[in-house]
């Protein structure tokens, strides 16, 4: 029997976490959560708007506390956080999402509410920090950390023992040179290329990776 779940986020992202659930066919997708949208809104295959991002407790109690995170994009990053805390203090639950297509190597930790998209390689000795999203076709290369609530775009690579900080977004095909440390709450740039290491709260693009900010 399939587990009820709903997703907290009905924008693009949130689109994306629905094909990678009904993908698994361990779950039965509910609804969406979402404040910018009316509730009853349609998104995808017939499946609505059930409630607002922090749901009732109304709808805590009637409901599944199956719940996935469908938010990703660099804007919404330190919201995504809070959300998540949030509702871990109403106990609900995020299960690792984790698509068919996906390699994961030896000896790799992988958190609680972690997403890893079609076609995404994790390597051997890896650590993915809790609600962090490994994106489609990314490269998470050998002995790398990455912290909490990270947000890892389609078709970027982090090369071998790189560190990354909480709250970090990377970019589309951007790439993190070998053994290099990036700070928290941090933002790269699409196709950027890091070859240094990123201090916090700062904002990086170019190839080389500058800072804008």
């Amino acid at each position: 029997m399939k587990k009820e779940i709903y997703i907290c986020g009905a924008g693009g992202h949130g689109i994306s976490v629905y094909e990678l659930i009904t993908s698994l066919g361990q779950y039965d997708v509910k609804g969406f959560l979402d404040d910018t949208l009316p509730i009853g809104t349609e998104v995808v295959d017939d499946i609505c708007v059930s409630d607002t991002f922090l749901p009732s407790d109304e709808f805590k109690s009637s409901n599944s506390k199956i719940i996935a995170i469908g938010i990703a994009d660099y804007t919404s990053l330190f919201k995504r956080r809070e959300l998540m805390i949030q509702l871990e203090k109403r106990d609900f639950i995020f299960p690792k999402l984790i698509h068919s297509s996906a390699l994961i190597g030896k000896n790799v930790e992988i958190g609680e509410g972690v997403q890893i998209h079609a076609g995404a390689i994790i390597r051997a000795n890896s650590k993915i920090g809790n609600w962090s999203v490994i994106n489609t076709g990314s490269i998470v290369e050998h002995g790398t950390v990455i912290g909490v609530n990270n947000s890892i775009s389609p078709g970027s690579v982090l090369c071998g023992n790189v560190q990354t900080g909480d709250s970090v977004f990377l970019g589309a095909n951007s790439t993190v040179l070998p053994g290099l440390h990036v700070g928290s709450r941090v933002v790269v740039g699409a196709g950027s290329v890091v070859t240094r290491e990123l201090s916090s709260d700062s904002v990086y693009s170019g190839i080389p990776a500058k800072k804008l900010n």
